[in-house]
């Protein structure tokens, strides 16, 4: 148990640098290579669910998460990860 939350931890400092080094391929970007149609679904969704000002909720919170670097999303993964094995020793 130890051995793999050390590996975690190193996960996370692993991929927060190559987050912070290099120019990456963010979630958006990612998201729309696969299926450009689900991400403008996703769009529509958020749009009908909250229509009162939807324009600033997207833009205020949907477009800066799709604009996480995905190694940088990896290094939360993986430190969240390694808090939860932690604390549940």
């Amino acid at each position: 148990m130890k051995n793999t939350k050390i590996i975690f931890l190193l996960l996370s400092f692993i991929f927060f640098l190559l987050a912070s080094s290099g120019s990456y391929i963010s979630i958006g970007e990612f998201w729309s290579n696969l299926n450009v149609v689900s991400l403008i679904g996703f769009q529509k969704l958020v749009e009908y669910i909250i229509p009162i000002n939807q324009f600033s909720i997207w833009n205020l919170i949907i477009v800066p998460f799709l604009k996480i670097k995905v190694p940088f999303l990896l290094s939360v993964i993986s430190l969240i990860i390694f808090i939860i094995l932690s604390i549940k020793r």
